[in-house]
C-alpha cells in the first residue's frame, strides 16, 4: 500500500541572522507542523549552488514499540548473540557488531546497557535469547517481504521484554562495512534494529536513525529524537566511551568513539564539501579545516554543545560565526583513523601532517554550509499498513537555490512500499507471549 508523501510545514515566520565567517547566509525560520505544533529551523549557506544545511528544534518524536515494552533493570546488559556468519562481510561482522551495540548504552542520559555475546550458531527462536541471525537461503513467509531487516520483540505480561531477534535480509540484499555501490551499510542497519529492540518504533524526524527509511552511512549515528527516545525509556547515566572503554581490535578511538581504519565520512575522515561528506558523523557535522599553511586541509567534525561531547584529545570549536560547534582533533588527526605517511596511504585526499585530509577552501570559495544532506539517488519507502517499517535506502532531496524551497525539500520525504513474495521452508512456533516485528525495507 502507497503512502502519501506528510503535509509540509508551513512557515509562519522568517528572519536573516548573522553571516558565518565565510559569508555564508543564515537564515531562521518558525514553521507550524500539520499537527499544529510549532518548528524553528536554521538553515546555513542556503541559496547557492552549494546548496544548504538545515538544523532543526523540534519537540520529541520518537514512538515506543508496540506493544510498548522495555527490558528490567536485572536483564542489563542485554546480550546480543551472533547467531550466524555473514557471507559479505568476511569475518568482520562481530567488529561491526560491537561498533553498533555500543552507540545506545555512550548516550549520556541513557542506563541502558548491551554487549555482545560469544557467537553460537542459533536460529532465532522465543527462547530467551537474543540473536542477530543473517538469512541466506529464503526470507521467512512470517516476515515482511522484501525489507533490509525485521526485529521480533516479545514481552511478558508486566511489559518487559525478555528475548528480540533481530532478522537481517541477506537474501533479497547484499551487506558492506561501508555502503559501496550496491550493498547496504550494515552497521547502521544493525543501529537501528537494536533501537527497536531496546523498545523504541519509528521516528518521525526524517533526520532520525529511527526513521524508516535511509541512505548510505546516515544510521550509524544517533540525533537528537533517537537520543530523546532511549533516555525516557531508561533514563540514567551513560556508558564509558572510549578510551576508558576500550574499542575492538584495530579500532582507534577517535573523538570519544570507536571507529574502523579508513572509515569515510565519519570524525576526522577526508572530506569535500559536497552532500553526504560526514553524514557518518551524524546529522550536524560538517566537513571543517584543520592544520595551517602547506599543512592545511579538510576532515570531518561531529556536532557539539562542549568539549565533552568530543571525548579525549579532542575539543568543540566553533567553525563560523554563527557558531556550528563541531569537534575538531586537537592534533589536526595526526593520531586518528586515517592516518598516513605519504599520499598513497590515502584512499582518498592527501597525506598532509600525518593524516589523510581533503583539499581545504579558501575563504572566499566558502559561500555555503558544508554538512552532510541524505542521498537523493532513491524515493524513500514507508511502513506498510499491516504493521513494521520500511526502511529503505532513501533521502532527503535538496535543491540548489531558493531558501524556503530547500527548507521545505529537506523537510519532506516521499514515501512508497515494495512487496515481494517468498517462501520458508519451516514455521517459527508461536510466541505464548505478545510479540512485535519492525523491519525494514529496500528500495525498488
Amino acid at each position: 500500500m502507497d503512502h502519501a508523501p506528510p503535509p509540509a510545514p508551513v512557515v509562519i515566520a522568517v528572519a536573516e541572522e548573522a553571516r558565518g565567517a565565510a559569508g555564508e547566509p543564515v537564515t531562521r525560520y518558525e514553521l507550524r507542523r500539520a499537527d499544529g505544533a510549532t518548528t524553528v529551523a536554521r538553515l546555513v549557506g542556503g541559496g547557492s549552488a552549494r546548496g544548504g544545511r538545515v538544523y532543526l528544534a523540534t519537540t520529541p518524536t520518537w514512538a515506543p514499540g508496540s506493544p510498548p515494552g522495555t527490558w528490567a533493570d536485572a536483564s542489563l546488559p542485554v546480550s546480543i548473540t551472533p547467531g550466524s556468519p555473514s557471507r559479505d562481510l568476511e569475518g568482520e561482522l562481530l567488529p561491526e557488531l560491537a561498533l553498533a551495540v555500543r552507540a545506545w548504552p555512550e548516550v549520556p542520559c541513557t542506563r541502558f546497557r548491551a554487549a555482545v555475546g560469544a557467537p553460537r550458531a542459533l536460529a532465532p527462536a522465543d527462547d530467551g535469547v537474543s540473536v542477530v541471525w543473517f538469512e541466506e537461503r529464503a526470507w521467512p513467509a512470517e516476515l515482511s517481504p522484501g525489507v533490509l531487516a525485521q526485529t521480533v520483540v516479545h514481552t511478558d505480561a508486566q511489559g518487559h521484554v525478555y528475548d528480540a531477534d533481530i532478522w537481517v535480509n541477506a537474501v533479497d540484499h547484499r551487506f558492506s562495512l561501508n555502503a559501496r555501490p550496491g550493498t547496504v551499510d550494515v552497521r547502521g542497519v544493525l543501529v537501528h534494529e537494536l533501537g527497536h529492540l531496546l523498545g523504541l518504533g519509528h521516528s518521525a524526524d526524517p533526520v532520525a536513525t529511527m526513521f524508516p527509511t535511509t541512505a548510505g552511512l546516515r544510521w550509524r549515528s544517533l540525533e537528537r529524537d533517537d537520543v530523546d527516545g532511549v533516555c525516557a525509556l531508561y533514563p540514567g547515566a551513560g556508558a564509558a566511551r572510549c578510551p576508558t572503554s576500550p574499542c575492538p581490535a584495530g579500532h582507534p578511538c577517535v573523538a570519544g568513539r570507536c571507529q574502523r581504519v579508513h572509515d569515510p565520512a565519519d570524525v576526522c575522515a577526508p572530506c569535500a564539501r559536497v552532500p553526504g561528506a560526514c553524514e557518518a558523523a551524524g546529522d550536524d557535522a560538517r566537513c571543517v579545516d584543520v592544520g595551517a599553511g602547506a599543512l592545511r586541509g579538510a576532515v570531518c567534525g561531529r556536532a557539539c554543545a562542549t568539549s565533552a561531547d568530543c571525548g579525549v584529545g579532542a575539543s568543540c570549536v566553533a567553525t563560523s560565526a554563527a557558531g556550528d560547534l563541531q569537534c575538531v582533533a586537537d592534533d589536526g588527526c595526526a593520531a586518528a583513523a586515517w592516518t598516513c605517511v605519504g599520499d598513497a596511504d590515502c584512499p582518498t585526499g592527501r597525506c598532509l601532517g600525518g593524516a589523510c585530509k581533503g583539499a581545504a577552501v579558501d575563504a572566499a570559495d566558502a559561500g555555503a554550509d558544508s554538512a552532510r544532506a541524505p542521498d537523493a539517488s532513491a524515493p524513500p519507502r514507508d511502513e506498510p499498513g499491516g504493521g513494521g517499517c520500511d526502511c529503505a535506502a532513501s533521502g532527503v532531496r535538496r535543491a540548489a537555490g531558493g531558501r524556503a524551497t530547500l527548507l521545505l525539500l529537506a523537510l519532506t520525504a516521499i514515501s512508497s512500499t515494495l512487496r515481494r513474495p517468498w517462501t520458508w521452508p519451516w514455521r517459527r512456533r508461536p510466541s505464548p507471549r505478545p510479540c512485535r516485528a519492525s523491519s525494514c525495507r529496500a528500495p525498488r
